[in-house]
């Protein structure tokens, strides 16, 4: 079953040549006038308690009835898209950061683990919300916006979308220059709301996980296990990285312009996490025993101060 726009399948925008936020600006007029409302709202700061937080080429799920997750979201997406899925009957909701790697087996674990939530509950819509990309040099955005909506309009449920505050309708002109107007958002888990948001904290293990991003494999991977209400980093491999030493002693634009999809609309903190990543992988060209000890993942739970313990 196909992706819907107003109970239109949207066969006709994913056809070769097809600018799609175009076609869905003449066609659907309204979705344009909310991606604009949207980029008006205020950035709200998330706060530790109740959140988690959802890095690049990962997704999480949870039910509304969690009693630790009450927010899911994520930043720093420039190129990258956003996807939040949401089930109406159940609440079940999914949010993933998408970088054009493994999208087809992104969408369909994110699907699948929808379902699996909502307990093969069939009643109410799945609805698509779609943000993140502009109108960057590569193309790059308008290229991972069509391949998001193509894989979902091969999955066997129908899905209607909802938000596509994307791409074009993302974009922004700053002295001469595109750049992307949304780069993070929230959802809340209770209620379905979404907003523009940026986060103080970002969890655990962070440099561990960014370095799945640059070395790692290609996977989207599901960091949240509800029933456990355990945030689970799985072992993954990596290769040593060559270049990595080099890369570090370089000046903080050679560093944008070849680890970045972006490099003129990059946030500010994006050289520095990436040097604590280029140290990570000099220091361990391979997982060793005490990144994932036993072959496990490495699991947190939250404490009474809202933050990420680890157990495993």
């Amino acid at each position: 079953m196909p992706v819907f726009i107003e109970n239109t399948d949207i066969e006709d925008l994913l056809k070769p040549m097809t600018n799609i936020c175009y076609r869905i600006s003449e066609q659907f007029p309204s979705l344009q006038e909310e991606a604009i409302k949207f980029r008006s709202e205020p950035v709200q700061a998330c706060q530790p308690e109740g959140l988690l937080y959802v890095n690049q080429r990962e997704f999480a799920c949870t039910h509304p009835d969690d009693d630790v997750i009450h927010v899911l979201g994520t930043e720093d997406a420039t190129t990258c898209h956003i996807i939040v899925v949401r089930h109406k009957g159940s609440g079940v909701t999914c949010l993933a950061h998408c970088d054009g790697c493994s999208t087809k087996q992104g969408i369909e674990d994110m699907l699948a683990t929808v379902m699996i939530l909502s307990d093969g509950k069939l009643s109410g819509r799945l609805e698509l919300h779609i943000f993140g990309g502009f109108c960057d040099d590569r193309f790059q955005s308008q290229q991972l916006t069509k391949e998001i909506l193509s894989e979902f309009h091969k999955q066997p449920l129908p899905i209607s979308l909802m938000t596509a505050c994307m791409s074009e309708f993302n974009d922004v002109i700053k002295d001469g220059k595109h750049w992307p107007v949304i780069y993070g958002i929230g959802v809340n888990v209770k209620t379905g709301a979404i907003f523009p948001a940026k986060f103080l904290d970002k969890g655990p293990d962070l440099v561990i996980r960014s370095t799945k991003t640059f070395v790692g494999d290609k996977d989207m991977m599901n960091i949240y296990d509800y029933k456990s209400r355990e945030l689970r980093v799985k072992p993954f491999n990596w290769e040593p990285w060559p270049s990595a030493p080099l890369l570090l002693e370089q000046p903080d634009e050679v560093i944008r312009h070849f680890l970045s999809t972006s490099p003129d609309v990059e946030p500010p903190d994006f050289v520095s996490n990436v040097r604590e990543t280029l140290e990570y992988v000099i220091q361990n060209p391979k997982p060793t025993a005490q990144v994932f000890p036993g072959g496990h993942a490495r699991t947190y739970r939250k404490n009474e101060s809202a933050m990420w313990t680890r157990v495993i």
